[in-house]
C-alpha cells in the first residue's frame, strides 16, 4: 500500500537572511499597531470628543487619555 502525503500548509520556511530581521528594534518615531475592539458606540463617541476638543489624531487624543490617567493613579 502506498503511503499518502499531506501538502505542507505551512509552506517553505524563511532563510536565515529573513528571519534575522525579527530582532531588530522598530524606531521609537514610528507607529506600530495597536489593535482591539470596541463597541461602535463608544467609537464615535470617541472620535466626535477628539474631534470637538480638536486633537489632531485619535491617537494623540489616546496619548493625552493614557497620560492623564497614569499621573492621576
Amino acid at each position: 500500500m502506498a503511503k499518502i502525503t499531506k501538502p505542507n500548509k505551512k509552506g517553505i520556511p524563511p532563510t536565515s537572511k529573513d528571519s534575522s530581521k525579527n530582532l531588530e528594534k522598530i524606531a521609537s518615531n514610528e507607529l506600530v499597531d495597536l489593535n482591539f475592539k470596541v463597541s461602535p458606540e463608544f467609537k464615535k463617541e470617541f472620535q466626535i470628543y477628539s474631534l470637538q476638543n480638536d486633537f489632531k489624531t485619535y491617537v494623540s487624543f489616546l496619548k493625552t487619555c493614557f497620560q492623564y490617567y497614569k499621573d492621576n493613579n
